[in-house]
């Protein structure tokens, strides 16, 4: 049984960024806030990548060129969900 929301349950399914398109070309900004903008972002995240069914899913390709990201992974060794992001100092994961 979950103990916590599954992920992307209070996020909005975002339009794709198309192949082609030139933000998917650009530089990336690396995360600075950790606010509740992040926690929407996030959100959305995983209900795009879920409603396209999807194992993953970068920002940029809902059109934030930020360094983030959502993934799951269900194989035999590891099982769950992760949101990631990139800042100056390092990489940070939380798992859901």
């Amino acid at each position: 049984m979950r103990n916590s929301p599954i992920p992307g349950a209070h996020g909005h399914v975002r339009p794709l960024t198309l192949h082609g398109d030139p933000l998917l070309h650009a530089p990336c900004a690396e995360v600075t806030d950790f606010g509740p903008e992040l926690a929407r972002l996030v959100e959305d995240l995983f209900a795009t990548m879920y409603a396209a069914q999807g194992v993953g899913l970068a920002a940029n390709q809902i059109g934030e060129p930020l360094r983030s990201s959502s993934t799951t992974a269900p194989t035999t060794r590891t099982s769950g969900t992760w949101a990631t992001w990139s800042t100056r100092a390092s990489s940070r994961r939380t798992e859901s």
